[in-house]
């Protein structure tokens, strides 16, 4: 049992879900809508709260959501935005209903981290806990890891996340070697190299040495200084333990050079082209090393830290449906009217690819699935919308959605149909196939997490082909 809010910023509130302030006896509690409830610590005079705690939460909740639909990126507001995937503005970071600290309810939904000042803040978590959303940051980079994931070493912070991320795009980037760039030296030499300074000779004469500045490859980069402080930072980190051989690289690659805060704040990307994925670690580096996604109790007026997780999930499905050759998201886009001179909606679903001279399409939904009334209004309103623009470039084989599912929810409501809910939908006269996909994801605490999950994704994709 626990105060309420410490509840609100220890990671027990999930995202996509509703929490209502209940009262049962002389009991409170927060019941989410899976009947799950939450006891709160109480006092004889009532709830324990600390001064202003549902105002100053509902106003720093309503900031973040006005930013989030505005797609602002201020500096204490962190969105991990990669390639193919992006935030989904249309989400709230959390919802307030009610008028008091005793009387309301709160919904979550696709986005998770934390908003904190000094004692108040809120934390949301993924429903799928965190071994999930290692896997499908490493997979859906496009580098599974085979070792131990790592503990975690503060559960009530999103660092971890970062630097998980951070690690597993080094490692990746890493297989080019590391950054080399042109640097400007300023060397006393007896032979000459790049341009003589004039007035130096002719001040301490002939030596036999000449004051010279050329240009040359070197691995002690900006960069490169950039990345050792971050090992330097984390060294006593469970995430980085593994990386002596990396690390050791970057420390002789740098000869020990140590520049000050400002100048690895500065750091510039990478012009050459053959080190762009570099470029995304001086990002990531940038903010691990500010730790602007330190943990509740920093001084900042908002710190916040936000991972939209379903679009880094639809990104995860569209890298295991790799083998459909899928069309590009953003560039084979469609536009309709919208009876503006200046303006036309795009659509944009997740998921396009031919087979056997067949258009399908798919979205890819994090949200929580509803087996009593299924697809949300507005998501099937969506496809077809779809349906009817993609249409136009050839015939539909089929369409439908692809979402997460815990296993126990698998296990209780489809196991029996090995994941697919098969119908048909009638669009202009013809027949097309219906399908609802889920991944079955292990719990959390499972000691064979990554095997299970990585079954679990040979099997959807089995039953992908399968309907087809």
């Amino acid at each position: 049992m626990a105060w309420i809010n410490e509840i609100f910023r220890n990671g027990t509130l999930k995202d996509n879900g509703v929490y209502s302030f209940v009262k049962e006896g002389d009991n409170y509690i927060l019941k989410s809508r899976w009947d799950e409830s939450i006891p709160i610590g109480v006092k004889k005079k009532g709830i324990c709260l600390p001064y202003n705690w549902f105002d100053y939460l509902r106003q720093q909740s309503s900031i973040v959501n006005s930013s989030l639909k505005q797609g602002l990126k201020e500096q204490n507001l962190v969105l991990l935005n990669d390639g193919e995937y992006e935030h989904n503005t249309s989400d709230d970071f959390i919802h307030f209903q009610g008028y008091s600290e005793q009387n309301f309810t709160i919904e979550t939904g696709n986005v998770i981290g934390f908003i904190s000042n000094g004692e108040y803040g809120i934390n949301i978590s993924s429903r799928f806990g965190d071994n999930f959303l290692k896997y499908i940051i490493a997979s859906a980079d496009g580098f599974l890891e085979l070792e131990d994931f790592g503990g975690i070493s503060n559960r009530n912070s999103f660092e971890w996340l970062v630097l998980y991320l951070w690690k597993i795009k080094l490692k990746k980037a890493i297989r080019l070697g590391i950054p080399k760039a042109y640097v400007t030296k300023t060397e006393d030499l007896t032979k000459v190299r790049g341009n003589i300074d004039v007035v130096n000779y002719f001040q301490k004469g002939h030596t036999g040495k000449y004051r010279c500045q050329y240009r040359e490859h070197s691995y002690n980069t900006l960069g490169n200084q950039l990345i050792t402080t971050v090992f330097r930072k984390y060294k006593h980190h469970s995430f980085l333990k593994d990386e002596i051989l990396v690390r050791n690289s970057f420390e002789t690659a740098v000869q020990g050079a140590k520049p000050s805060y400002l100048e690895l704040l500065s750091t510039p990307h990478y012009n050459n082209p053959y080190y762009n994925s570099f470029n995304e670690i001086i990002d990531l580096s940038k903010k691990l090393l500010k730790e602007e996604m330190a943990d509740f109790g920093t001084q900042s007026d908002l710190n916040a830290y936000l991972f939209d997780v379903s679009m880094l999930f639809e990104y995860f499905v569209r890298k295991t449906l790799s083998s459909f050759d899928l069309h590009d998201k953003f560039n084979d886009r469609h536009q309709i009217p919208t009876a503006s001179t200046s303006y036309s909606r795009k659509l944009e679903p997740d998921i396009t690819f031919e087979h056997n001279n067949k258009l399908y399409v798919y979205d890819v939904k994090y949200k929580s699935f509803d087996f009593r009334y299924g697809v949300k209004r507005e998501d099937l309103f969506q496809l077809h919308t779809y349906i009817g623009q993609y249409g136009n470039m050839g015939e539909i084989g089929g369409c439908g959605f692809i979402y997460p599912l815990k296993e126990e929810l698998w296990d209780k409501n489809i196991a029996s149909t090995n994941g697919v809910v098969s119908q048909q939908l009638k669009f202009y006269g013809h027949k097309l196939k219906f399908n609802v996909f889920f991944i079955k994801v292990p719990k959390d605490n499972a000691e064979n997490f990554k095997e299970a999950f990585s079954l679990n994704c040979k099997s959807f994709l089995e039953s992908f082909n399968n309907k087809l």
